[in-house]
């Protein structure tokens, strides 16, 4: 074999071998960087939309211990329409209530922005041991209210005289739409590929708010909708990640726990939010295909470079 002939080889080959090897490196390297951050993205957006929430909670937990501390809803010198006057400006001035309603002692309801149930006593359940007890209830309780058949939040608060003694109670519902106005607000904030869902999901697993199946809340837990695997792990900021097939396909399933704002002290609620893997993927593949196209015509470019070199080198020996 001619030396001219050896030298193009051996030439040709380095060139290929590195090329080839910084092809790949580039196809699977770009992948995992690029998808490494769309992952973490969608994490700190969970975070940051926990934390909303929080916020807007926290803001109705003051709001009811503002009502519960005026003191003209504990005075004798005041009826019941008085009292739902009170009530209506605290309504008006908030702007987040379905119902604000006062209660006295036996739980009969006395005064009702709404008009509802007026003189009906409630039924002890759910937040009525605590606030009977004369604790704050902030919000644990989603469920179709009683006198509105809606579903809303609950906050509750013991009215208190000028000595401690409780003469009352004021319950605050909020509708389950100002929890949809927040999710679809932060929804369009996040530039994903993709449909992004959003679920939110109470201390007991039942799904309070879901952005995909809304047939389904109050009625199912997220364990049934198959939305949690085994061995899911939290980061110190409380959000965690994992991928689950659904219909087959991978779907990208995001978590942040509810961590309280300021003395608010949160009920233990998750935000779930999940996207298909593969849409999500999708532009970054067709960058890393772009980018390896790009790479490999450089390396042909080289090649041709290569040849043409080599040639000016074994020219001269042949002559």
């Amino acid at each position: 074999m001619k030396l001219s002939t050896k030298l193009n080889i051996v030439l040709l080959s380095v060139v290929l071998g590195l090329g080839f090897f910084l092809t790949f490196y580039v196809y699977w390297s770009v992948e995992g960087i690029l998808e490494e951050r769309i992952y973490r993205q969608l994490q700190n957006e969970a975070f940051h939309i926990m934390d909303k929430l929080d916020r807007f909670l926290f803001e109705r937990h003051a709001d009811i211990q503002t009502i519960s501390s005026d003191p003209t809803l504990a005075s004798n010198d005041i009826n019941a329409r008085q009292i739902t006057l009170r009530l209506i400006e605290y309504r008006n001035r908030f702007k987040a209530y379905a119902s604000l309603t006062f209660y006295d002692r036996n739980r009969v309801s006395i005064a009702d922005t709404s008009g509802l149930a007026i003189g009906q006593p409630h039924s002890l359940t759910a937040y009525w041991p605590d606030i009977a007890a004369g604790q704050s209830y902030q919000g644990g309780h989603v469920a179709v209210s009683e006198p509105l058949e809606i579903p809303v939040i609950h906050f509750a608060e013991p009215v208190r005289e000028a000595r401690g003694g409780i003469v009352g109670y004021v319950v605050a519902r909020i509708p389950l739409s100002k929890v949809y106005e927040i999710t679809k607000t932060s929804a369009r904030d996040i530039s994903v590929p993709g449909r992004l869902f959003m679920e939110l999901v109470d201390q007991n697993g039942l799904l309070i708010y879901s952005s995909s199946d809304r047939q389904a809340v109050l009625k199912k837990t997220a364990q049934q909708m198959g939305w949690f695997p085994d061995g899911v792990v939290f980061e110190k900021d409380g959000t965690a990640l994992a991928m689950i097939k659904v219909a087959g396909k991978d779907h990208v399933f995001v978590y942040a726990r509810q961590k309280g704002y300021l003395d608010f002290k949160g009920n233990n609620w998750m935000l779930v939010m999940h996207v298909s893997n593969e849409q999500i993927l999708a532009p970054l593949i067709s960058l890393r295909n772009k980018m390896a196209v790009m790479v490999f015509l450089i390396v042909v470019f080289t090649v041709v470079i290569s040849l043409m070199f080599a040639r000016s080198i074994t020219g001269p020996l042949r002559r």
